[in-house]
């Protein structure tokens, strides 16, 4: 729908890639203040590019977890009990948290940095911080402890949503920047991506702009507005005008909203 950002990678998984690649012994996480990861240069989280592809950092991750033993259910998510759910919710929240450290991305250092800065917006599901003087401007957002957008959303279902994104809005370049412990036993997910400023656009706007690329409206103006895509099967929700920002040209960027797979 965006022209795609010229730096994303188009390289293809190579065939012969397994589990093997993922396997190594995992300990648990301690309990208390865990030392950065030594990754042999040093990273800030403001830095442009400084994460992983949302859809690569997935596809590697449910393969890391699958190789330690972890067992991750994807696709369709409706849970008949609250343990089901929760139970899933301890398994991925676990494993991504291994997974960051493996593959050595964030560092409590730099998030106890990033932190100690003034919080630039704060809303339901993030707390966010720009970056205005990186070249291109990033932007930082980091989930509230425990917390992963709508209430019934697990680290996975997050993660597949800001994948959407980078796939309807390249130009958005989305990337999962660290998983990390934030308040006792429960975690938060940071990623950034580009940053955009101008006015909201005005619903009349973002309605021209979605329908011209096939989606319609699914429900009366309220505090949600959402849009569905049936050739794509794609809804997208919180389509309210303080979702997007009326950017350079007048090209309209959406900066939170929230696709989600028709299921």
């Amino acid at each position: 729908m965006v022209p795609k950002h010229e730096g994303e990678s188009t390289k293809k998984n190579k065939p012969e890639e397994s589990l093997d690649v993922y396997k190594k012994p995992v300990r648990r996480p301690k309990k208390g203040p865990r030392k950065a990861c030594k990754t042999g240069r040093s990273k800030k989280l403001s830095q442009s590019g400084s994460g992983l592809a949302v859809r690569e950092a997935i596809r590697e991750w449910l393969l890391y977890a699958k190789a330690n033993g972890y067992s991750l259910v994807t696709g369709k998510r409706k849970f008949d009990r609250d343990i089901d759910f929760v139970n899933t919710l301890i398994e991925e929240e676990k494993s991504l948290y291994e997974f960051c450290r493996f593959k050595g991305i964030g560092s409590s250092e730099n998030l106890s940095a990033l932190l100690s800065g003034p919080v630039t917006r704060e809303g339901f599901e993030h707390r966010v911080f720009y970056h205005l003087e990186d070249d291109p401007p990033r932007v930082t957002k980091i989930t509230f402890p425990g917390k992963y957008g709508r209430i019934e959303h697990t680290p996975f279902l997050y993660l597949e949503r800001l994948a959407l994104s980078n796939e309807l809005f390249p130009v958005l370049d989305v990337r999962l920047e660290d998983c990390v412990r934030a308040n006792g036993d429960k975690y938060s997910v940071i990623s950034s991506m580009r940053a955009f400023t101008g006015p909201p656009p005005t619903q009349q706007e973002i309605d021209d702009f979605l329908t011209s690329h096939g989606f319609a409206m699914i429900s009366e103006p309220s505090l949600t507005i959402d849009y569905t895509n049936k050739e794509l099967g794609i809804n997208l929700r919180d389509c309210h005008p303080r979702n997007w920002v009326k950017a350079e040209a007048g090209l309209l960027i959406p900066i939170d909203i929230v696709p989600e797979l028709v299921v």
